[in-house]
C-alpha cells in the first residue's frame, strides 16, 4: 500500500461544461429549435414571395447559421466555456476538485471553494438520482458540500477515467473505501470510512463483471446480426 506521501495532488476536472438554467434549455430545445426554425422561417420567405431556389447564398448560410447555433452551442461548449461573454449560458465558477494527502479542496458553482481535510470528511453518497450528484458527509453524517455528478463521474459511465471516490481511496486508502450505493449507474462512485465498510467495494471484481456483462452484451448483438442476414439472404 502506498504511504500518503507517495501520491501527488490529483485534479479532478468536469467531464462536461455545467449549464445555467437558461443554458440547459438551450441545449435541451436545440434539435426542435433546428427543425421548427429552419421551417418557419423557410415558409416565411416563401410567403414574401421567395422561393429557396431564388435566395441568395449569404441568406441560406444565414438560415442555417440561426437554426444549427443551439446545437453548435452544445456541441463546442468545451471551447465557448473558456471565453468571455458565455456567463448567460455557463455557470460560474465551473466545477472542480483536488484531492491530495491532505485535504479535499471542492470549487463549486453558487458556493464557490472549500477545503475540508480528512478528519472532517466522513463519506460521499449519491443522492439518489443518477444524474443528481452527491453528498460529502462528516463522519457525523454533517453535509459538507453537494457535489455534482459532472465531478463525481468526470467521464462516461462505464469506460471513464477514475471516478473522484476512487481518487480519494487512492489517496487515503487508510481512512476511506470504495461503498457499495445502488443509486451509482456505473463505476464505483461512493465511499465512506474504512471503519465502516471494511475493505469496500473490489473494484477489480467490478470491473471483471462490466467486461464480462459487456462481452454478453456485444455477443448477443453479433448473434443478432448474423442471424437477421442470414433470414435475409434466405428470402
Amino acid at each position: 500500500m502506498r504511504t500518503n506521501a507517495e501520491v501527488a495532488s490529483v485534479v479532478v476536472r468536469p467531464r462536461r461544461p455545467m449549464f445555467t438554467s437558461l443554458g440547459t434549455w438551450v441545449v435541451r430545445l436545440s434539435l426542435p429549435w433546428a427543425l421548427l426554425s429552419s421551417l418557419t422561417i423557410d415558409a416565411a420567405l416563401a410567403a414574401m414571395g421567395l422561393p429557396s431556389g431564388e435566395r441568395p447564398l449569404a441568406l441560406r448560410l444565414s438560415i442555417a447559421a440561426v437554426a444549427v447555433a443551439p446545437v453548435a452551442a452544445a456541441l463546442f461548449s468545451p471551447m465557448l466555456v473558456r471565453l468571455p461573454g458565455f456567463d448567460w449560458l455557463f455557470l460560474r465558477p465551473q466545477p472542480l476538485a483536488v484531492v491530495d494527502p491532505n485535504e479535499l479542496a471542492l470549487r463549486l458553482p453558487g458556493t464557490g471553494e472549500g477545503r475540508f481535510n480528512w478528519e472532517e470528511v466522513g463519506s460521499l453518497r449519491f443522492k439518489g438520482r443518477w444524474d443528481g450528484g452527491s453528498n460529502l458527509r462528516s463522519p457525523a453524517g454533517q453535509l459538507l458540500a453537494e457535489v455534482p455528478d459532472e465531478i463525481v463521474n468526470p467521464k462516461v459511465y462505464w469506460f471513464s477515467a477514475n471516478t473522484l471516490a476512487e481518487t480519494v481511496v487512492q489517496a487515503r486508502p487508510d481512512r476511506f473505501a470504495l461503498a457499495r450505493d445502488r443509486a451509482s449507474p456505473g463505476r464505483p462512485a461512493s465511499f465512506d470510512l474504512r471503519e465502516r465498510v471494511g475493505s469496500g467495494v473490489n473494484l477489480a471484481a467490478w470491473k471483471r463483471r462490466r467486461d464480462a456483462t459487456l462481452s454478453v452484451v456485444l455477443g448477443g448483438l453479433v448473434v443478432l446480426g448474423v442471424t437477421g442476414a442470414v433470414l435475409l439472404l434466405l428470402r
